[in-house]
Formats: C-alpha cells, sequence, structure tokens
C-alpha cells in the first residue's frame, strides 16, 4: 500500500485478539487494509481499526458455532437526528446517526484521495472491481 505503517499499538492489538472475527480470515484482512488507509502515522491504533471494544460484544449473541449480531432495540423516547451538514475530516467525525451510505461515499472520498485518483488502485484497495468503483464515483457525483 506505500504507507508508512510499521507496528500496532498494545490496545489496537488487545481489540483485535478479543473480536470475534464473525467473517473470519476476510474481515481481518479488511481491518487491517482499513486500518492502514486510516492511519496517519506508523502505528495503528484502535481508532483505525473500527472494532468494537470487548465491552461492545454484548451485541453478539452465541449461536452454538458462531456469534451473530443481536438485534438492537431503539426506544420511542430516543432521539434520532441527521448527520451534520459540515465535511467529516476523519471518519470518527461522522456522527453516530450517519446512514452507510454517507460511511460508503466518506471511505471511498478517502480512498480516492489516498490513492490520488488512481481508480485501479482504489478498486483494489476498497476490494470492488474497478467499474462499480466507477458506478460509485458517478453515483456520488464525486469530482477530482
Amino acid at each position: 500500500m506505500g504507507k508508512p505503517v510499521k507496528q500496532f499499538s498494545d490496545e489496537a492489538l488487545a481489540q483485535m485478539r478479543a473480536h470475534p472475527w464473525p467473517g473470519n480470515i476476510r474481515e481481518l484482512q479488511n481491518a487491517v487494509e482499513r486500518a492502514v488507509i486510516l492511519c496517519n502515522g506508523d502505528t495503528i491504533r484502535p481508532e483505525h481499526l473500527m472494532l468494537s471494544s470487548p465491552s461492545d460484544t454484548s451485541k453478539y449473541q452465541d449461536t452454538g458455532h458462531s456469534k451473530t449480531l443481536a438485534t438492537v432495540t431503539i426506544t420511542p423516547t430516543e432521539q434520532i437526528t441527521k448527520p451534520e451538514t459540515r465535511e467529516p475530516e476523519q471518519l470518527s467525525d461522522l456522527p453516530v446517526t450517519a446512514s452507510l451510505r454517507d460511511v460508503e461515499l466518506f471511505h471511498i472520498r478517502r480512498v480516492l484521495h489516498h490513492t490520488n485518483w488512481n481508480q485501479s488502485a482504489a478498486a483494489q484497495l476498497l476490494g470492488i472491481d474497478r467499474k462499480t468503483l466507477r458506478n460509485k464515483i458517478r453515483e456520488f457525483k464525486l469530482e477530482k
């Protein structure tokens, strides 16, 4: 990937060990690739991994053979607000209420910027076909 990432922090390694990895090696590989992209220095920290913390493992239910996501219930008294309109600088700047589309848009923009708009390299980092990336660029109306 050409980035000077050299190590994982102890906290990041602990978080990786504690994560249930329901997607096995592909999920691990994607998490590490995403962390490298998000890392601004030479050490990957927990915020770059974007994994649930050990305290968040309650959202997984043991079904005997594997762990699956539990149902999350939002009570009517909880207020859900729309995401902020300012452009986030980091993924952690996105509000928890951001839609999956907002997260996808942010990540595609960041990867395109990282690859200096090399669509082949960006598609490879994203794990999608170059044609799919071109369709996403058109869908999101992205420009250099």
